[in-house]
C-alpha cells in the first residue's frame, strides 16, 4: 500500500485535515511498473508508423493519448483511493501515583517529615507548582496507591494516610497503563491544581508517560526484566525517602524446614540486613515459644549489607512448634518490628522405635514380627529367646552361633532411645534383676509406651506379680493358683471396646461387632483378677467370670505420661492366619497391630482432648475462635466433659480464656482475644465423671507478616532501573526542582499521538466520472484515428 499527503490543512488551532492518495490494488507495485514500461514501448515503437502517415504534431497527440489510455488504465487496477482524515490535537493523559503504603511513614524526610508528609509538602509547594506546570501539556490524574490504587480523597493531598499492607508498582503501572473511559476535558476543566479530582479522558485518549512518586519499597513479587518490558508507557520516578540517613537492622531471607524429625538436627539460617550502623556485636537469639535455645553473637562484616547466621538445633518433643530468631532493637532503628521473624515446624517422628523380646519361638512372634517389619514407619528390633541359661549344650561357650542377649545395653543405657518396649511371652527372671524392671516402670512414667503379650511365660506366670512392671499394667495379676489357662473361647468387646480407638476396625459401630464376631477363637489365656480403676477393658473371655466379672483379655491404661497395653492371650496370631486360611482377609489383624502401635505412642489423632485453630496465624488485635474436643476413654464424645483452660500470653501472664459448650456433645468454643504479636501458649485440662482424661495444648500466633516494615529502606536502583527500562527519566524528590519539572514535561511531551476524529474514503475506479473520462479520452483517440484514415 502506498499513501501520498496531497493537501495538508489546519482548520482550528485543535484540528488538522489531511489528504492523502492510496494504492490498495490486489497486483504488485513491480509489476504495475512494469506494465508501465511495457505501455510506453508500445507508444515508441509505433511512433515511426505513424510519423509516417501523419504529420509531427499529430502523431505527437495520438501517441500521447494511446500512452495516457494504457497508464489510466494500470492505474485504475491500482485500486486508487482519495482518504481525508480529521485529527484531534488532544492533550494526553498523565497519570500520577503517589505511594501511599505504610513505609511511607518512615520519618527520614526532610527536617523531621514522614515520608509522605515530604510528598504532600513538595506537591503543595507555591514556587513549584508541580499540578499546574504539568496541566499545560497533560490531562493529569492524580491517584494512591499501595496494593491496590484508588482515587485521591475527596479533602485533597492533605488528608493523604498511609494504609495497605503491601506496596505493588507493577500493579499500579499496570492499572493505569490503558486508557480510561470520560470526555476530553478543556484545560480549565482539570483540577490538577488541587489534586481533588481527575478529570474525564477520552475512552482512547493517548498515554504521555506516568509519574510515580514513591520510596521504591516494592514487596509484591519480583520486579524482573519481562515485567518491566510490559510497561508500555515512559516512567518518570521521583524517588522518596533518604537512605543515608536511614538506620534498621533487620532479618531477612529466612531458611527453616517446615518439618523436621525427632531427636535429628534441624537446620535454621537467615541473613542479618544492617542499614546505617557499624562497629556492632549483635545478639542473635533462637527461642522456642518464649524459651530461649541458643544464642550467637554475630559482627556485621564491614563493607556489607548482610551478614549469614545459622544454628542447629535438635528437636526433643513431638508436634507443631514454633519458634522465633530475634536481634535486640539498637537505639535509633527506624523499625522495630523486622528484628524478629517468627516461623513453625512440625516435629515429627522419622521411625517408631519398637522394642520386641519375645520368651520363645511361636507362631505368635512370627506374625508379629511380619506385621511389624511391613510398616515403613516402624524402625524394629526384636530379639527371640532360643535358649534358656538352664539348657545343657554340649558345644563350647564361644562357637556358639547365638548371641547374648544384651540386657545391661538395652534396660539401661539404650532404654529412652525406644518409643514401645513390647514383652511377648517373656519372663525376666532369668535374664535381668528387679532394678531392670524398676527401669521399664520409670520409662514409661515419663511418657513411653509399654505392652505385654500373654503365654506361659508371660504375666503372673513369668513372674510379674508385685514387681515394678505390675503397677503399669492395666489388670490386677493373680499372685497364687494357676496363672495360664489353655480353653477355646471368642474374645467378646465390652462397651468401651466397640467404640475404643484400637478396636475400631471400621467407623460404623455395628460393623465392627460383626467383624469380631467372625474373628477365630484363641485357644490359651492369662488370667488376671480384674482392670485397674483408672484403666479400659476392652475385650473379656465371656464364658469365665470371678467376683470381678467377666476375665479381662485385652485392656489398656495410661501410667504418668506414658500407656500401657495388655493382651492376655499368645493366640491371637489365628486372628492372621487362621483368617487367611478361612478366606477370609487379615486386614482387621494388621489394622488391629497399627492402631495398637499409634495410641501407644499417643498420635494426635488419638489424643481424648484436641484444640484447633482455624487459622495458622492470626493479625495483633484478632481474636482467634478456638475449637477445644474431649474424647470418652473409649473413643466416644464426652458428653459430660468440663474443660479448664488456661492461656498465657507473649510476655508470659496468665490471662482469662473464657469458653462455652457448643451444641455437638464434646465440643467447646474457645474465644482468644489476641491483644498483642507473639505466641500464645493455650492449655486445656479435661475431666469425665471426676476422672481426668487428658489435656493438650496448642500455640497460636499473632504474627500475620508486615511486608511494609519488613524492608522499608529506600529502594533508589529499583526506581532507576524502573525508569531506565521504560525509556523515562528519574530524579530525587529532594533535589527535583522547576529545571527537573521542565526536563519531564519535555521528555514526555513527545510521546504525543493526535486522534483521528473523522475519516472518509473516495475511490475513484467506482466514481462514474473517472469512467466518463476514460471513455472520452479512448473515444477521442479512435474518431482521430478514424478521421485520418489510421484504422
Amino acid at each position: 500500500m502506498l499513501n501520498w499527503l496531497i493537501t495538508p490543512a489546519e482548520a482550528s488551532s485543535h484540528l488538522v485535515v489531511r489528504t492523502s492518495l492510496l494504492l490498495r490494488g490486489g497486483a504488485p507495485l513491480w509489476l504495475a511498473a512494469l506494465l508501465g514500461l511495457l505501455a510506453l514501448a508500445l507508444v515508441v515503437y509505433a511512433w515511426p508508423s505513424l510519423r509516417r502517415r501523419v504529420h509531427r504534431p499529430l502523431a505527437l497527440a495520438l501517441s500521447a493519448m494511446r500512452l495516457l489510455a494504457l497508464l489510466s488504465i494500470l492505474f485504475f487496477l491500482l485500486n486508487p483511493t482519495l482518504l481525508r482524515q480529521t485529527f484531534q490535537r488532544m492533550r494526553p493523559r498523565l497519570p500520577v501515583l503517589i505511594d501511599v503504603s505504610r513505609s511511607m511513614e518512615i520519618n527520614d524526610g526532610t527536617e523531621g517529615r514522614t515520608r509522605l508528609q515530604d510528598v504532600q509538602h513538595f506537591l503543595q509547594d507555591p514556587s513549584l507548582r508541580f499540578f499546574e506546570e504539568l496541566a499545560q501539556d497533560f490531562v493529569v490524574e492524580p491517584l494512591q496507591f499501595h496494593e491496590e490504587v484508588e482515587p485521591l480523597p475527596n479533602e485533597g493531598l492533605g488528608q493523604l494516610g498511609v494504609r495497605g499492607k503491601r506496596t505493588n508498582i507493577l500493579g499500579a503501572l499496570a492499572s493505569v497503563d490503558r486508557p480510561r473511559v470520560g470526555s476530553e476535558p478543556s484545560p480549565r476543566d482539570t483540577a490538577a491544581t488541587s489534586g481533588r479530582e481527575v478529570a474525564g479522558v477520552a475512552a482512547d485518549a493517548p498515554l504521555a508517560g506516568i509519574v510515580v512518586i514513591s520510596d521504591g519499597a516494592h514487596n509484591a513479587g519480583v520486579m524482573n526484566e519481562a515485567l518491566l518490558r510490559a510497561v508500555r508507557a515512559p516512567v518518570a520516578a521521583i524517588g522518596v525517602g533518604d537512605a543515608a540517613s536511614f538506620r534498621d537492622i533487620r532479618l531477612a531471607d529466612l531458611k527453616a524446614p517446615g518439618f523436621g524429625f525427632l531427636h535429628h538436627p534441624l537446620s535454621i539460617e537467615a541473613e542479618i540486613v544492617v542499614d546505617g550502623f557499624s562497629g556492632l556485636n549483635l545478639p542473635v537469639v533462637l527461642k522456642q515459644e518464649g524459651t530461649v535455645l541458643q544464642t550467637k553473637v554475630v559482627i556485621p562484616q564491614a563493607g556489607k549489607r548482610s551478614t549469614a547466621v545459622s544454628f542447629s538445633y535438635t528437636p526433643t518433643s513431638l508436634g507443631e512448634r514454633h519458634y522465633s530468631l530475634s536481634i535486640p532493637v539498637q537505639s535509633g532503628e527506624r523499625i522495630k518490628a523486622n528484628n524478629t521473624v517468627t516461623f513453625k515446624i512440625n516435629v515429627v517422628r522419622d521411625k517408631i522405635r519398637v522394642l520386641l523380646v519375645t520368651g520363645t519361638p511361636s507362631w505368635n512372634y512370627r506374625f508379629l514380627r511380619r506385621t511389624l517389619r511391613g510398616d515403613p514407619t516402624i524402625d524394629l528390633i526384636s530379639f527371640v529367646i532360643l535358649r534358656t541359661p538352664f539348657d545343657q549344650v554340649n558345644v563350647p561357650q564361644d562357637e556358639l552361633s547365638l548371641i547374648p542377649f544384651p540386657t545391661d545395653r538395652l534396660f539401661t543405657e539404650e532404654l529412652q532411645n525406644f518409643d514401645i518396649i513390647i514383652f511377648d511371652n517373656f519372663s525376666y527372671r532369668f535374664y535381668f534383676p528387679l532394678q531392670y524392671l524398676e527401669n521399664v516402670r520409670k520409662y514409661v512414667e515419663e511418657g513411653g509406651a509399654f505392652v505385654m503379650f500373654g503365654g506361659d511365660r508371660s504375666f503372673s506366670a513369668g513372674g510379674y506379680a508385685g514387681t515394678p512392671v505390675d503397677d503399669l499394667l492395666p489388670v490386677t495379676l493373680e499372685q497364687v493358683g494357676s496363672s495360664y489357662e489353655e480353653q477355646p473361647f471368642r474374645m467378646e468387646l465390652t462397651e468401651a471396646g466397640r467404640l475404643h480407638p484400637i478396636t475400631r476396625l471400621v467407623d460404623d459401630e455395628e460393623e465392627n461387632v460383626s467383624i469380631w464376631r467372625q474373628m477365630p477363637k484363641l485357644e490359651g489365656y492369662n488370667l488376671a483378677l480384674r482392670t485397674k480403676p483408672n484403666a479400659t477393658l476392652l475385650g473379656v473371655q465371656p464364658g469365665k467370670a470371678n467376683q470381678y466379672g467377666q476375665l479381662p483379655i485385652f485392656a489398656v491404661t495410661k501410667y504418668g505420661k506414658g500407656r500401657s497395653l495388655a493382651l492376655l492371650s499368645d493366640f491371637f496370631w489365628r486372628w492372621n492366619f487362621q483368617m487367611i486360611g478361612e478366606q477370609k482377609s487379615n486386614r482387621p489383624y494388621l489394622k488391629l497391630i497399627r492402631q495398637m502401635i499409634r495410641w501407644l505412642i499417643n498420635e494426635p489423632q488419638f489424643r481424648q482432648v484436641r484444640l484447633f485453630a482455624a487459622k495458622d496465624a492470626y493479625e495483633p488485635g484478632e481474636e482467634a475462635n478456638l475449637k477445644a474436643y474431649v474424647m470418652r476413654d473409649d473413643g466416644g464424645p464426652a458428653a459430660n466433659a468440663v474443660l479448664e483452660v488456661g492461656v498465657t500470653d507473649p510476655s508470659g501472664r496468665e490471662i482469662r480464656a473464657p469458653y462455652s459448650s457448643s451444641e455437638r456433645p464434646g465440643e467447646f468454643n474457645v474465644p482468644l482475644k489476641l491483644a498483642e504479636f507473639g505466641f500464645y501458649r493455650v492449655r486445656a485440662r479435661a475431666m469425665v465423671d471426676g476422672k481426668e482424661v487428658g489435656e493438650n495444648s496448642l500455640v497460636v500466633a499473632a504474627q500475620t507478616p508486615d511486608w511494609e516494615l519488613r524492608d522499608a529502606a529506600m529502594n533508589e536502583a529499583l526506581l532507576q532501573r524502573l525508569a531506565r527500562q521504560t525509556g523515562g527519566m528519574y530524579r530525587p524528590l529532594k533535589s527535583f526542582d522547576r529545571g527537573a519539572l521542565r526536563e519531564l514535561r519535555q521528555a514526555l511531551r513527545t510521546q504525543f499521538q493526535p486522534k483521528i476524529v473523522e475519516e472518509s474514503r473516495w475511490r475513484l475506479w467506482h466514481n462514474v466520472v473517472t469512467l466518463l473520462g476514460l471513455v472520452l479520452l479512448l473515444g477521442s483517440e479512435w474518431y482521430i484515428r478514424r478521421r485520418n484514415s489510421l484504422l
